[in-house]
């Protein structure tokens, strides 16, 4: 009976029951209301659990005296008036019926003694001490890489600007106004080599069709040659635009997450940065000789290839996309190659950059800014930071803040799959 309780209060075996069914071990305890140990081998005494619900600390106790042994008992059920013999194996936790033969599993919790407990806690606190110091040492150890790094891109972001540096001579005169020079990079110059691995790179995979879900493979291209052009009267004007934007900003334009894929440069060394990149422009080849000519017209841009962000001159980070606005230029060829595409790599001034997320075909400029002043330049966000494009597009709307630099001549490969070999442009 509960201690300190009349007797008119205690409950019955039936409820004790009961009151311990939702403990993971209820089946054992049906059992263990009522055991009668039979006499052990050596003559001794049975061992007997008291009488009713056992509480949990004299079951732990019991199991852990008969772990590793099998003992038979009897189990009297209050609703029942016949006894009913069972076998416990407390090593393999199965109860096995004497009468029928049928087995089921028993279950238990698990127990932990005291010093088990406090092994446990001391080794806890070892690890966390332990994480801790590993913890602290990998932050020093960050901190320190982090300083090269550091370092090592400031000396190459001082590198490109040096190595792609805008020519200023005078270029001679081919008549009808044409300034223009073009001069093929060896295979072993360092420019040729840098403007290559990072045109094979930055080619990805497109859909097959606008807002289609399926997805081409990745083109196979052959780089046949890099040019670079220089045309002094379109480079004077890239110039004092560059100037202009400077007058305006005078500090370091807010970066823009997209141009990391890019080759960042410098007109103005040691000045600020103004967000000027070698992007990709892709467009017909005659638009291409036009524009290394004539340099680029904002007030033609977009009318064959659509004008998601109103009229003005795109560019990329990615090749594979400006790739797709390309034809193929028939009356040229490099090395006996034939379905040659022409690239041009452009020197763009973007400015204090406004990102869009959706389309705005009526834009002839760019947006005012927070800060009273308007943007030099436009962002189609990619759909991978919530834009509308599935990669960037950058768009300017004053002729002078582009100056082509370089042409690709590449070639598709004949296995090649991608949008550009499934739809060309006619």
């Amino acid at each position: 009976r509960c201690s300190g309780l009349p007797n008119s209060q205690c409950p019955s075996e039936l409820t004790q029951t009961r009151l311990f069914s939702f403990l993971p071990w209820r089946r054992l305890l049906w059992h263990l209301q009522c055991l009668r140990w039979p006499q052990g081998p050596s003559g001794s005494s049975a061992s007997r659990i008291p009488t009713g619900s056992p509480s949990r600390f004299q079951v732990r106790k019991f199991w852990k005296r008969h772990t590793c042994s099998s003992r038979q008992v009897v189990c009297r059920r209050p609703q029942c008036a016949a006894a009913s013999s069972s076998t416990l194996d407390f090593a393999g936790m199965a109860q096995t019926n004497s009468r029928f033969g049928t087995s089921r599993p028993v279950r238990r919790e698990e127990f932990f003694a005291a010093e088990e407990v406090a092994a446990l806690q001391a080794e806890l606190v070892r690890l966390r001490s332990e994480r801790d110091s590993l913890a602290a040492e990998r932050d020093a150890a960050r901190t320190q890489e982090l300083v090269p790094r550091r370092e090592m891109w400031r000396s190459l972001e001082a590198l490109a600007d040096r190595l792609f540096a805008l020519p200023s001579h005078t270029t001679v005169s081919f008549g009808q106004g044409i300034h223009r020079e073009c001069a093929e990079l060896v295979p072993i110059a360092p420019r040729h080599q840098w403007l290559q691995s990072h045109f094979l790179a930055s080619w990805r995979t497109h859909r097959r069709a606008y807002n289609s879900d399926e997805w081409c493979p990745e083109a196979t291209i052959e780089v046949l040659c890099i040019a670079e052009v220089y045309n002094d009267v379109v480079a004077t004007a890239y110039r004092q635009e560059v100037a202009r934007i400077r007058e305006v900003r005078l500090d370091d334009c807010t970066p823009v997450p997209e141009l990391d894929a890019a080759v960042l440069v410098r007109t103005a060394l040691g000045g600020p940065r103004l967000n000027e990149a070698l992007l990709y422009h892709g467009c017909a080849l005659e638009t291409a000789r036009n524009i290394l000519n004539e340099g680029f017209d904002s007030r033609l841009g977009g009318a064959n290839a659509g004008q998601a962000f109103g009229c003005g001159s795109y560019f990329t980070t990615v090749a594979s996309k400006a790739d797709f606005y390309t034809d193929i230029a028939h009356d040229i060829a490099f090395e006996n190659q034939h379905e040659v595409r022409v690239i041009l790599v452009a020197r763009v001034a973007l400015g204090e950059v406004c990102e869009l997320s959706q389309y705005d075909r009526s834009l002839r400029r760019p947006p005012v800014g927070d800060d009273g002043l308007r943007h030099d330049a436009v962002l189609g966000v990619p759909r991978c930071r919530g834009g509308c494009v599935d990669h960037d597009e950058f768009v300017i709307y004053r002729s002078a803040q582009a100056v082509p630099q370089h042409f690709i001549a590449c070639r598709h490969l004949p296995d090649c799959r991608c949008r550009t070999c499934i739809h060309p442009r006619r």
